[in-house]
Formats: C-alpha cells, structure tokens, sequence
C-alpha cells in the first residue's frame, strides 16, 4: 500500500464502504424474512402448548419450551434509590458506568476522574465524504 495514492485509498475506502452497506441491507431483508417466519412458529408453539396445556411439546428434532425472562425498568429513581439505601441493597446494580457524566466531571475537574474509575480510549479511522 505504500505506493499507493492518498486519494485512491480514500476512493477505495468509500467504494467498500458503500459494498458493505449494500451487503448488510441485503442481510438485514434476508434476516427479516426469516426472522418473521421464525416469529409465527414460536406462536404456534405457543398455540399449540396452550391448547395442550402443557410447558413443552417434544418430537424427534427437537423440543419447543417455554421460558420466563425477567426484565426491570426503574420508574421512580428516588424511590429506588432511597430503597436500596435502606436496605443496604446495592448489589442490585451492574458495574457499568453511564459515559457522559463521567465526562462533564472530567471537564469540570481538569481532567481528573472520580476515583475508583479507570478510563481507556480508542482512536478510530473515519472518512467522510465531501
């Protein structure tokens, strides 16, 4: 590649670009179609342990089951948090940390991070088009 053209390579990156995206618009049709058929079958299995009142209907190939997935949203952040002061509940968090604040901090703070936080960046390549 060293010999060739800044403005080639710029040429090239963009053509790609747009290749991928191509690529990826044909997947996501494709994927939506099976997607939808795979949609309507779960809802006949459902149908049919439902009629059957049964958890799972098993065959040769395979068994369809059901399963409960359990998903919480907070709707009244003071009175969560004062909760989980109240019974020393914290385990009830994930590790994760939300960026912004972090960095208005930072910006404020000269930099400095609030302590317990390590922080890692990463540079990326972007070209974009005039």
């Amino acid at each position: 590649m060293a010999d060739l053209k800044i403005s080639d390579a710029v040429q090239l990156y963009l053509a790609n670009r747009d290749a991928l995206e191509a690529l990826k618009k044909k997947y996501d049709a494709d994927k939506k179609v099976i997607d939808d058929q795979q949609k309507l079958l779960e809802a006949y299995f459902q149908e049919q342990m439902n009629t059957l009142g049964v958890k799972n209907l098993p065959t040769e190939f395979g068994t369809p089951y059901t399963s409960t997935i359990s998903k919480f949203k907070i709707t009244n952040r003071e009175a969560f948090l004062a909760w989980v002061k109240q019974n020393d509940a914290f385990d009830v968090f994930s590790s994760s940390v939300t960026k912004e604040p972090v960095l208005a901090y930072m910006n404020a703070n000269d930099g400095a991070l609030p302590p317990g936080l390590e922080m890692s960046q990463v540079v990326n390549v972007n070209v974009k088009v005039k």
